[in-house]
């Protein structure tokens, strides 16, 4: 049975509109977060210059002493955006079934939190290695991807929309690893179509604005309100991702 994502985004828009202080409160964290990070980076991370080449970029980058704090400030910003992300999903859905309980989605999403990163890492992992390989080949090789690249691309894809909901069915349920990875490939057998839809909006459409966004960048002023609307984007993204992950395995 098809999912109306019209409706989806109409209830998700509503959903955070009757849950202003919660959609606020983690509006203001994931901006906090941003924010941080671009600032370390602004300080670290060596300014391109206008005669500098990609290739020289890179080499700059590699060869930079503060190249591994950047890294780990990065990875840091991005696994506390990822607890946030499960903080959010478990509000949403304990508001959602009236269930909510003050400080009882935080201490459980930091429960569940190792278990749903390992998830995501094994999701990532294929289709991260097809893109680093085109990557290495086009901008460090200058030479064509070779076709095992194209093919461990289009696996590590397909992989990451079939098993895009597992992390969330494994943070919402009493089940393990690979229980979560089994019933949520199970839940996708013949409906591969409206999760590529959902992957559309989620991890292209949704990050396209953004990025279009930030490309306006000119001021500090712009930059704290250019956080803002990437954080308040990020929130609808999470309610949006919990109403089509209900109705998807609902209807499986």
């Amino acid at each position: 049975m098809a999912i109306n994502f019209t409706k989806v985004f109409q209830d998700s828009w509503n959903f955070v509109r009757n849950t202003r202080q919660v959609t606020f409160t983690f509006t203001l964290f994931f901006s906090l977060n941003q924010i941080c990070i671009s600032l370390f980076s602004s300080f670290i991370l060596p300014n391109r210059s206008s005669s500098q080449n990609a290739e020289q970029f890179v080499e700059t980058l590699t060869l930079s002493s503060d190249n591994m704090l950047l890294v780990s400030a990065i990875l840091m910003s991005e696994a506390i955006s990822f607890l946030l992300s499960l903080w959010c999903l478990t509000t949403i859905h304990q508001i959602s079934k009236g269930t909510l309980i003050q400080n009882s989605p935080l201490a459980f999403a930091m429960k569940r939190f190792w278990g749903a990163l390992f998830i995501n890492i094994l999701v990532l992992a294929p289709l991260l290695l097809g893109l680093s390989d085109i990557a290495a080949s086009v901008l460090l090789l200058k030479v064509q991807p070779s076709f095992f690249s194209l093919i461990a691309l289009s696996v590590g894809i397909y992989l990451f929309i079939r098993c895009c909901l597992a992390y969330l069915y494994y943070l919402l349920n009493p089940v393990t690893v690979r229980q979560a990875f089994r019933d949520s490939w199970l839940a996708g057998t013949g409906r591969v179509s409206m999760l590529f839809l959902y992957c559309l909006i989620i991890y292209f459409a949704l990050p396209m604005l953004i990025r279009q966004l930030y490309s306006l960048n000119s001021n500090l002023i712009f930059e704290l309100c250019a956080s803002l609307i990437f954080a308040f984007v990020t929130v609808f993204s999470l309610v949006f991702t919990y109403r089509f992950y209900t109705l998807f395995m609902n209807k499986a």
